[in-house]
């Protein structure tokens, strides 16, 4: 259903559906308003109005600035599937140019927006200092300055009690950001909401308001504290012309009077065209779902070299770079943390090896892998004293004793990577505080960036990962229990944030705790079966969305996927906005891509696709990705920490292309590994054998799973290239009477890595490790219980 009727006895215009009615009010000198009422379901609720109109302001031939509020004055309605409202004024100037608007407002059945179209133009050249779309007054008339979350992508996340442009995440100097460079907007959708009422602008930064220039100006102020007149409300606008080419950024007040003149030539329109986005939302969050249904999903970047080849780039860098007698391997240039054995390359280099034909490669990428795998085994225990107590600052530096557990299931040295492991689910599980979080305890270094003691989702959704993790490969029911009693608390929190406390304030808005909130849900719904998990592995899918950019600017290669890391700054002083740090953005690419096999309800894959393709359009394949560009061996397979999309320049700080937070995929090379269909984590199954629940985890594609109650076995297939040998780990169950591959018994043994194939029973954790050869595909795997 949708309408557009005039009251005869007011003049009033309603034009409305089942969910929004906009009321345009009719006085003495015109339509000066429209309010905006939204329905929870059983009444209408006011979220807001636009007032007026419309204004304008100009430069006369005297050189003296006039501004005036647009007031309709006729109309015209039609009605049908898409109900029209249009309105016209005309105005005349101190020169005596005649001006004429016009206003457009399109609804359809069934939807929670309207499309605005602004359009004007002058009889004669004149000198455009302002010309407005819709300015929302959100809240007033109802819920005032009241909110539970408003955002501003790319650069404000606020919840209840904050205020724009505040200095909670960055130095005085750098907190302004109600007008900003529009390169700094990431997805150019920005709302208000309160008690599931969301009212905000949605607009296409590429849309040519005069025919020639693109980027329309936003303004947003929650509270609106930028108008001295009207506080009780959140103000979020546009308008033309463009900052920075005629208006400076956060400059000039809520209608920045240009500091030179855009000249209207005679009769050449000038538009502005925005959906008004209002509705009722159980979860406000995904209200950013309405930009893609009005614009489409971005397109994935392209790139001159393929997937494929910018592996075999990133992985030669490693063995470039890895010292044969230290057995580490550079992540860095310049080289500021110093070389470390990573388990996390060491996963990729044996995954890539899988793929390869060359046995001599083969056997030298395995060599690595292992020389740099036993000499992190031989350190890992070396963070143990830092993580108790105050000490810890990072969580993310004892996430690679977790990676282990991936990496022995190709690799081998399953029961040494479980002690590890083991040992630092404790090191949480000592950690985590009775209702189930755990505390920011900074160094004095640190102290800045927020209390001791406080709590976020970032120091609640590594730990929990984690734990979960470890309890998926174990059974371990501490871990377990443990890990979802941090997820259950985390799940309350709203905001990602607090996931990169080595350098940022611990409320700064953070996209890095958003990929690791969905890993965790996504581990505890593996677990559990309980969709509530899954559906908080969305929610916090959505929360990662405003980092990420939904289109590129016309002078901008890079740009579209790329991710801002956090709202906020280092140390206050180094502000990230129009910042892309892509490590940052490809941790939530993987998350995403995980969350694909589970959730529909956007293309989280192709979104996973078009971060991971931006990184790949920043790696150096040979050539410094930078304007000069410069031939530079040192930074092949690299990829810069950060880039300035403002300024169009690349960091002097570059990243190896595994290099990220010390889950599987938060890099470049484990996101290209899984785009071109190579598995980085392991695979996972549970079953329910009796009143238990098994725990199924292998290197291999694991298929089918059954256990037969009556013949008291279980059965599984396993898909791994033909001729290599993988392991698996099975939680939960007694001491088989016998395994068979294929059919053919293999042996019990005492040492699983020495042995071609055989299994062994670790009788304290009721664990089966199985290492099978794989001359077929599938394997078959058959447990015989007694």
């Amino acid at each position: 259903m949708v309408s557009c009727k005039v009251n005869d006895e007011t003049g009033d215009i309603t034009l409305e559906n089942e969910h929004l009615r906009f009321i345009f009010k009719k006085s003495e000198i015109g339509y000066k308003e429209f309010m905006i009422y939204v329905h929870n379901g059983s009444e209408w609720y006011k979220v807001g109005l636009c007032s007026p109109i419309a204004r304008f302001t100009y430069k006369s031939n005297a050189l003296m600035n006039y501004s005036k509020n647009i007031n309709p004055t006729s109309y015209k309605i039609n009605e049908g599937d898409n109900a029209t409202l249009e309105l016209y004024s005309k105005e005349v100037d101190v020169d005596g140019v005649e001006w004429n608007f016009q206003f457009k407002f399109s609804l359809k059945p069934n939807e929670r927006r309207v499309l605005a179209k602004y359009a004007v133009t002058a009889s004669k050249s004149r000198q455009l200092l302002f010309f407005s779309g819709p300015f929302l007054y959100v809240g007033e008339g109802s819920f005032g300055a009241n909110k539970d979350l408003a955002i501003f992508p790319g650069l404000e996340y606020l919840l209840s009690n904050e205020r724009s442009s505040s200095k909670n995440d960055v130095a005085e100097v750098h907190m302004h950001r109600f007008l900003p460079h529009p390169y700094k907007i990431t997805l150019p959708l920005m709302f208000v909401s309160y008690k599931g009422y969301v009212l905000g602008l949605a607009w296409n930064p590429l849309y040519k308001w005069d025919g020639r220039n693109a980027y329309i100006s936003a303004i947003f102020a929650s509270p609106n504290w930028v108008e001295m007149k009207k506080k009780e409300n959140h103000l979020l606008g546009l308008f033309v012309p463009s900052v920075p080419k005629w208006i400076n950024e956060n400059c000039g007040g809520p209608y920045g009077y240009a500091y030179k003149s855009y000249f209207m030539e005679p009769n050449h329109p000038v538009n502005i065209e925005a959906w008004i986005i209002a509705g009722f939302f159980e979860e406000p969050i995904q209200v950013l779902k309405q930009w893609f249904e009005i614009y489409g999903i971005p397109e994935i970047p392209a790139t001159s070299i393929k997937p494929e080849k910018a592996i075999e780039i990133s992985v030669q860098t490693y063995l470039d770079r890895f010292d044969s007698e230290k057995h580490v391997f550079s992540q860095n240039v310049p080289e500021s943390w110093g070389p470390h054995a990573s388990p996390l390359t060491s996963l990729q280099l044996w995954i890539h090896s899988l793929s390869v034909n060359n046995p001599h490669y083969k056997n030298k990428l395995r060599e690595v892998a292992i020389k740099a795998m036993r000499k992190f085994l031989s350190t890992a225990d070396s963070f143990i004293p830092y993580a108790n107590g105050v000490k810890y600052r990072w969580w993310t530096e004892i996430g690679s004793r977790f990676i282990l557990l991936d990496l022995s299931l190709h690799a081998g040295l399953i029961e040494e990577c479980l002690k590890v492991a083991g040992d630092y689910a404790k090191v949480f599980i000592a950690n985590q505080r009775p209702d189930g979080s755990f505390g920011f305890l900074p160094d004095e270094s640190h102290k800045i960036l927020g209390e001791a003691g406080d709590t976020a989702v970032g120091l609640c959704a590594f730990p929990a990962y984690n734990l979960l993790k470890y309890a998926r490969f174990t059974g371990d029911q501490k871990s377990l229990e443990a890990g979802l009693k941090a997820l259950n608390f985390m799940n309350t929190l709203k905001r990602p944030e607090g996931s990169q406390t080595w350098e940022c304030p611990l409320h700064t808005p953070d996209i890095v705790a958003s990929a690791q909130a969905i890993l965790a849900n996504l581990e505890a719904f593996k677990i559990t079966g309980n969709d509530e998990y899954l559906s908080k592995a969305v929610f916090w899918a959505y929360t990662g969305l405003p980092f990420i950019y939904t289109w590129g600017a016309l002078d901008r290669r890079i740009m579209k996927y790329g991710s801002i890391p956090v709202f906020g700054s280092t140390f206050y002083l180094h502000p990230w906005f129009g910042q892309i740090v892509q490590w940052c953005g490809l941790e939530y690419a993987y998350s995403l891509r995980l969350l694909s096999d589970y959730d529909d309800s956007l293309p989280w894959k192709t979104f996973a696709d078009g971060i991971t393709m931006c990184g790949l359009q920043q790696q150096a394949a040979g050539i410094r990705m930078c304007e000069e560009n410069v031939l530079d061996e040192k930074y092949r397979g690299y990829y810069p920490d950060s880039y300035d999309v403002i300024n169009n320049v690349f960091s002097s700080y570059w990243l190896a292309p595994g290099n990220g937070p010390e889950i599987p995929g938060g890099n470049l090379l484990s996101n290209l590994m899984m785009l071109t269909g190579k598995n980085v984590e392991a695979s996972f199954s549970i079953l329910n054998v009796g009143k238990k629940k098994v725990y199924i985890n292998s290197a291999a594609i694991i298929q089918d799973p059954k256990f037969d109650a009556e013949k008291k076995y279980l059965t599984f297939k396993l898909n791994y290239p033909i001729n290599e040998t993988s392991f698996s780990i099975i939680a939960g169950l007694q001491k088989p009477e016998k395994v068979t591959r294929n059919g053919v018994e293999i042996a019990e043994v005492s040492n699983i890595d020495v042995a071609d194939e055989g299994w062994k029973y670790l009788p304290e954790q009721a664990l089966l490790l199985i290492k099978s050869q794989h001359l077929s595909a599938p394997t078959l795997i058959k447990v015989f219980l007694t």
